[in-house]
């Protein structure tokens, strides 16, 4: 039986991991956190479901661990699935002039700010025996990877992401042993993130959440300590930070 936090519940990669883990096991422990309330129609989440709605700042935060802690919960995995890329007002950029100050601050909150303050207060919830935290994050925020330009805000945000997973491993390491992170990046996927760049894809490669889940949790019954730090991608490779 696995224990499960999933952060960031309301996205289609999340609620496809949240269904999966149900129906592997009725007994599966799965709480969703999300700003969002639960999702009535459509979706197939089981409805009977732990969903905890709250808002994506620090007291918020600092009140779901305080309240897991006191109900004694501890995770042998976490999903961290928060991220924007786009919303009515603002999009990605293609060159520096369309940069703006407010629309990197949005993207730096959700994609980097509240995963690593999330992630900041996870150890006290984390099993001593053997525990995974996955990040979602991007190919785009990979420096070595960059071969294309544009998207300043996003890839920056994700880059920054990254470098907060890599940091976190190694204190992780010195403090529990059995417990590893690691960032992932999806592939892209049938979500609303992806909808306005999905004309442009190759035919073949748009990928479903629930594709996207299972291997995920595939790429999690692998997960050992000795992975901690890494970035991998939905096919389980290695991508350069």
């Amino acid at each position: 039986m696995n224990n499960t936090l999933i952060i960031g519940a309301s996205s289609a990669i999340a609620q496809a991991v949240a269904t999966q883990l149900k129906q592997e096991n009725s007994n599966n422990y799965v709480v969703c956190i999300s700003s969002k309330e639960f999702p009535t129609s459509p979706t197939s989440l089981p409805a009977d479901l732990q969903w905890w709605r709250f808002d994506y700042n620090q007291a918020s935060i600092e009140a779901v661990i305080h309240e897991l802690k006191q109900q004694g919960q501890r995770f042998n995995q976490v999903f961290i699935f928060n991220g924007q890329l786009h919303n009515n007002e603002l999009e990605p950029e293609k060159k520096l002039e369309d940069l703006n100050l407010d629309n990197l601050k949005t993207l730096f909150e959700c994609n980097t700010l509240i995963p690593a303050f999330w992630i900041s207060r996870l150890p006290s919830l984390l099993s001593k025996d053997s525990s995974k935290i996955v990040v979602l994050s991007a190919r785009v925020g990979s420096i070595s990877d960059n071969k294309l330009g544009g998207w300043y805000g996003y890839r920056a945000s994700k880059a920054a992401l990254n470098m907060f997973v890599k940091t976190t491993a190694i204190e992780l390491q010195r403090k529990n042993k059995n417990a590893t992170i690691i960032a992932f990046h999806p592939g892209t996927t049938d979500s609303p993130l992806s909808k306005p760049f999905q004309k442009r894809l190759p035919e073949g490669q748009l990928r479903q959440p629930a594709d996207v889940a299972e291997g995920l949790l595939a790429l999690c019954d692998t997960l050992t300590p000795q992975n901690t730090g890494a970035f991998y991608d939905w096919r389980a490779e290695h991508i350069p930070w």
